[in-house]
């Protein structure tokens, strides 16, 4: 169940670092956290919150979790203090909170990554113990926040567990009990982390008072062999707290007590992997991991740091720095990824895309799309071709040339004389071989550039109208070979994919050949941020391309597509080598100059630590769902992590100013959620009303004319995705990241979510989160399901004759070999195929017609739709995908 949000953990991380969110939870033991899957017996739940930095984790670490509540003293009883914990019993929750930021430490070379200990925080969490008391069933979690302090963490915890319990209608009060070591300890009562040691009373007064934060802290004592007191720590400030209960001591046993991460970490550094001392500090599992990983293992390894490490780094890119002269620090490879899979029916596509051409009409048009005036980027052009003629000078950041003189002999070097063995005495050179014509002598001549602008960092940008004018492409291009090789048949279909693989995201789009069973990668797009939806389109947007025109101008061939930014960006598909999207949506501000830089800038993102306000003109969050209106075309629906939903208008030019002061803004925005939404999607009989569901657990449907008079269902567990029945416009589905899957009559639900709702059949799919959902809308019945099991199932959804009850039955099941399933979406051509991607950055088009007993379960559904499965001689079990060159053509997993 790791990712609940059904993000990947990277993006979360991001979220974290960058201000985006205070709390993200990475794993939950059961759907209802923190809620206790048995009903406790008291309102205030006792939370056991064990900072869980632990690089790696120890037995020691396990201990502390798996400690029982100490029993308050009878000098702590005469104070009349409420004692937060009461002995005998174990924790109603725990949660494994990962901080990215500690006050005292930075990450390290060789130190694991932020993603590396989230993965051992898993192994750690499923090592727990259940409980020995009345909550005898797991209870755990794990976390991240981006706050060093315990204070503020404290903070932080209670407004989370206030609107998580408020989000699933609980009446609990979370009452947090911090388990620290003794080392953690000592910070805790240091002035220093305080600016002073009133402030520090101050702030622990509020952080252990009941009227206050109203928690906690329970201490394990250190082993006296393995203890250095602190010169700094004064413990009889400590003697407050002890006194009244809210600092607490337990004994974990001295030969736990003297375990600790260095101990592991130092041990791997000084005799490898295979030593035999550090795997009894860990446990088994834990050792199992570090060693898969090969971590800490410096000397053997090389030192590695993780691109999310550091602050100053952006999310995707970390800058390679130097240890030591000579020895570049190595960056670790991320999790390559497709995040969303979108199909394009076959005959959309124009026969020879267009190529994108950055004239001065295209310009104009970017310009004016991302709030940069005319004149100041036709001086920032200037500035590039002047760069361009100086071969590279004028760059701007690490791109730039050393700025010392270069006229001084003294800073220039020979090459080795060994270098290259060469002739003592090299031919003659022609005439054509004369360099002369390079004006060498004037290379460095300096030329007046400045700096600042979004196109500064552009080196040797001059255009050409084609190859054939550029005079430093001598090897000039074939164009009827390239016409040839970029043509799309009136037969073949596009598949468009949001990958994100060796820290670069972009569209990826496919040709699909299905008579010759054959897809081949056709072009690229390159975009700004992680990709976490697409919707395609067929409605031209305001503002779109100064390209030359197509032949159905009412018509077109378009992605949108939601990243982690508040924007929605739509590109053509129908151009190849595009550097902008056709259109933006959700630009706020005309003051600020927005072109999309390059991935990797360090600029660092200032933090906000609570909820962004919410606009009415546009998101100001990550886009999480899209959906276009397939009557209304010029309609499209927006679901974000603002927790709004938002409706635009795609014939308006989002450039345009509006009455409120926004600029091309959303026409409506409806707040029916408490929590961020999670899907959306239009009804295509009744193209006025929405579905939406969030992570608020519930699932509403209303006019989008009249929202107030909306329906809806409360769900067990947030919901992952959520589709209509094209054959039923009264019927939806919804997939939960319990596992579930739950059909929906509309007719049947209430407009007051306290009333009952129930659904007309519940599917259990997956084992864990069903991330991926569709409804075929060739065969009726026929639906897909993808789950983080990595397993892609089809069902069949049958009527009874009596009673009108529905029968689920399990077709066929196949691991496709993506990884955890993000994708699955049924092909609009052919009634049997679909494709499917995941965590593997893989995707895979499965004609599911080759199993016979599909075509036994709808064959008679085939026949009544007039559909006709074409026989096929394949090997491939239905399978196509795109092989890359480090591969087999192997498929994972076989079907059931």
């Amino acid at each position: 169940m790791f990712s609940p949000l059904n993000l990947p953990v990277a993006a979360l991380l991001h979220r974290i670092q960058n201000g985006l969110s205070q709390v993200e939870l990475v794993y939950t033991s059961h759907s209802l956290w923190p809620s206790p899957r048995v009903p406790a017996p008291h309102a205030k739940l006792r939370v056991l919150v064990l900072d869980a930095s632990f690089n790696p984790p120890t037995r020691a670490h396990l201990a502390l979790a798996n400690s029982l509540p100490p029993i308050p003293s009878k000098q702590q009883e005469s104070h009349g203090t409420n004692s937060p914990t009461s002995g005998g019993y174990d924790y109603d929750v725990k949660l494994l909170l990962l901080s990215v930021r500690n006050a005292d430490k930075t990450l390290k070379p060789g130190d694991a990554t932020y993603l590396q200990r989230l993965e051992m925080l898993k192994i750690f969490a499923q090592d727990l113990k259940q409980g020995e008391g009345l909550i005898s069933e797991s209870n755990v979690a794990i976390a991240m926040v981006d706050e060093p302090t315990f204070v503020g963490k404290s903070e932080i915890l209670q407004t989370f567990f206030k609107d998580r319990f408020a989000a699933s209608s609980q009446n609990y009060i979370a009452q947090l009990n911090f388990i620290l070591g003794f080392d953690t300890f000592e910070r805790l009562i240091q002035p220093r982390y305080y600016g002073s040691e009133q402030q520090m009373l101050t702030s622990l007064r509020q952080f252990f008072s009941p009227g206050g934060d109203d928690s906690s802290v329970v201490c394990a004592r250190r082993a006296p062999s393995s203890y250095t007191p602190t010169e700094d720590v004064d413990f009889k400030i400590a003697t407050e707290f002890v006194s009244t209960g809210r600092i607490s001591f337990i004994d974990i046993g001295e030969d736990l007590a003297r375990c600790s991460s260095s101990e592991v970490r130092n041990a791997i550094r000084e005799h490898g992997l295979e030593a035999a001392e550090w795997k009894k500090v860990v446990s088994s599992e834990i050792a199992s991991y570090i060693i898969r990983e090969g971590l800490y293992n410096t000397l053997e390894m090389g030192i590695q740091v993780s691109k999310f490490e550091t602050d100053e780094l952006d999310f995707w890119y970390s800058p390679l720095t130097s240890l030591k002269p000579g020895h570049e620090v190595e960056q670790s490879v991320m999790s390559s990824l497709i995040s969303a899979v979108a199909w394009v029916r076959r005959g959309v596509a124009e026969r020879h895309p267009k190529k994108y051409v950055l004239d001065d009409k295209e310009l104009e048009r970017v310009s004016t799309l991302a709030r940069i005036e005319l004149e100041d980027a036709r001086i920032e052009l200037e500035r590039a071709h002047e760069a361009a003629k100086s071969m590279g000078k004028g760059a701007e950041g690490d791109e730039a040339d050393d700025q010392e003189d270069h006229n001084d002999e003294e800073n220039w070097v020979d090459e080795e004389d060994d270098a290259m063995d060469v002739d003592s005495a090299p031919a003659p050179k022609s005439k054509d071989d004369d360099l002369s014509k390079y004006k060498l002598d004037e290379y460095d001549e300096d030329i007046q550039t400045t700096d600042a602008g979004p196109f500064s960092n552009i080196k040797g940008l001059t255009y050409y109208k084609d190859n054939e004018e550029d005079p430093y492409i001598t090897l000039k291009e074939d164009e009827d070979d390239e016409r040839e090789e970029l043509e799309i048949l009136p037969t073949d279909n596009l598949i468009v994919i949001a990958k994100t693989e060796d820290e670069i995201s972009q569209l990826e789009v496919y040709v699909y050949d299905e008579s010759q069973e054959n897809i081949y990668a056709h072009h690229d797009l390159m975009l700004p941020n992680f990709p976490l939806c697409l919707e395609w389109l067929d409605f031209p947007p305001a503002s779109s391309s100064t390209s030359a025109p197509s032949e159905k101008s009412d018509f077109g061939n378009y992605i949108a597509v939601g990243t982690l930014d508040p924007e929605i960006e739509i590109w053509s598909l129908d151009t190849v080598e595009a550097m902008y999207p056709n259109s933006v949506l959700g630009r706020p501000d005309v003051t600020k100059a927005h072109v999309p830089v390059p991935l990797g800038t360090g600029k660092k993102k200032k933090k906000k630590t609570k909820h962004r306000t919410v606009e009415k003109g546009y998101h100001v969050d990550a886009i999480l769902g899209l959906s276009w209106n397939k009557v209304q075309r010029n309609l499209l629906a927006s679901a974000s992590a603002d927790r709004t939903v938002k409706l635009w208008d795609l014939s308006r030019d989002p450039t345009n100013g509006m009455d409120d002061g926004t600029v091309g803004g959303a026409i409506r925005s409806f707040d029916v959620h408490k929590d961020k939404v999670q899907a959306v999607q239009w009804n295509e009989k009744e193209p006025s009303v929405l579905l939406t569901g969030s992570y608020d657990r519930t699932v509403r449907t209303f006019d989008s004319r009249s929202p107030a008079t909306g329906v809806g269902a409360i769900l067990g567990s947030d919901v992952e995705a959520l589709r209509w029945d094209p054959w039923e416009d009264h019927g939806f589905y919804v997939s939960l990241e319990n596992g579930i899957v739950l059909n929906f009559d509309v007719r049947t639900l209430p407009s007051n979510l306290e009333n009952p709702s129930p659904a007309r059949f519940t599917l259990s799919a997956h084992d864990g989160a069903v991330s991926a959902l569709d409804v075929n809308p060739h065969i009726k019945g026929c639906l897909v399901t993808g789950g983080t099991d990595k397993l892609v199932k089809v069902w069949n959804v049958t009527d009874e004759v009596d009673g009108g009850k529905k029968n689920v039955s399990l077709v066929t099941s196949r691991d496709l070999g993506v990884g955890k399933v993000f994708s699955a979406v049924f092909s609009p051509d052919d009634p049997l195929t679909l494709a499917a991607a995941g965590s593997k950055a893989k995707m895979q088009v499965w004609d599911v017609g080759a199993n016979m007993g599909a075509r036994k379960a709808f064959g008679s559904k085939l026949r009544e739709a007039g559909k006709v499965l074409r026989e096929k001689d394949s090997n491939s079990g239905g399978l196509i995908g795109v092989v890359s060159d480090d591969e087999d053509s192997d498929v994972e997993g076989a079907e059931e």
